[in-house]
């Protein structure tokens, strides 16, 4: 109390700002502009009205990842100038005694089962690598699930999993169990389960979309998430080269180095210190 706020920082778009001193807001993603067919009309109004508002009031913004900077600029350009990339950044490191899981362990996605995700094409391909692997899933409960469930009950001996509700202990567990992490979605605005993957030092498979191509760098092999015989070639290649399994085990550390929440964290500092000085 009584002590002068010199900068506020809002890591929501449409949460609480203040109009009485200096405020950044982080802009996560603009799904709403990008993929509106991916959300209610509600929601697409809110979310473009807040944005319409702050770019007169809002002296700044923290884009999570290159890929949002760049549609910031194509849709509100005249925030671009007080836009910068600060990333996200996972906590997660490998546990203690960390042995890697082998090439017999599951097959991983995370991430709540909404249409980005593109579940649908990983279960199909999943379906069509042949693999003895299971898939695991783990993700609330999202627009795309009905479809998914649909799609399952047309596989009669496929050994698909869907779970949710782990706690951050078993969900790390699971990263490091995994035999192969596989996320092949058509959006995203940063990606953080590709990060967590790569924090904890488990292979990944990834579509060549903007943002994974930020978080991944050489760790990750990269896929088009809209070819069906890619992924499950890609898939099977990879479970079966016991040598690749472990190079990209070894990449994933290393680029754990560079997109830890230490590193997102200082570009944060770095900003706010700019703002006061």
């Amino acid at each position: 109390p009584g002590e002068r706020i010199s900068l506020c920082i809002s890591f929501d778009y449409h949460g609480p700002v203040s109009m009485a001193f200096p405020t950044a807001v982080v802009v996560h993603d603009l799904k709403f502009r990008t993929r509106p067919s991916d959300q209610s009309f509600r929601s697409r109004l809110i979310r473009d009205l807040f944005l319409h508002l702050f770019s007169v009031t809002m002296p700044s913004y923290l884009c999570i990842s290159a890929s949002t900077l760049k549609e910031m600029e194509v849709h509100f350009p005249r925030m671009l100038e007080r836009s910068r990339i600060v990333g996200s950044g996972t906590l997660k490191t490998p546990r203690p005694g960390f042995r890697p899981g082998d090439a017999l362990g599951p097959i991983l996605s995370v991430g709540t089962t909404n249409k980005n995700k593109n579940y649908p094409t990983l279960i199909r391909a999943y379906a069509n690598s042949g693999v003895q692997n299971p898939l695991v899933i783990v993700g609330r409960r999202g627009d795309d699930f009905d479809a998914i469930s649909s799609l399952l009950d047309s596989y009669k001996n496929l050994d698909v999993r869907i779970l949710h509700g782990l706690t951050d202990v078993e969900l790390d567990a699971l990263y490091q169990d995994a035999a192969l992490c596989v996320f092949v979605s058509h959006y995203e605005g940063y990606g953080i389960p590709v990060s967590e993957a790569i924090a904890l030092g488990a292979p990944v498979i990834c579509s060549n979309i903007p943002t994974f191509l930020d978080i991944a760098g050489n760790a990750a092999m990269y896929v088009d998430p809209y070819n069906l015989d890619g992924i499950a070639d890609a898939i099977r290649s990879v479970l079966l080269n016991k040598e690749a399994l472990e190079v990209m085990r070894y990449r994933s550390l290393q680029r754990a180095k560079i997109i830890s929440f230490d590193a997102a964290f200082r570009k944060i500092i770095e900003f706010a210190t700019d703002v006061v000085s």
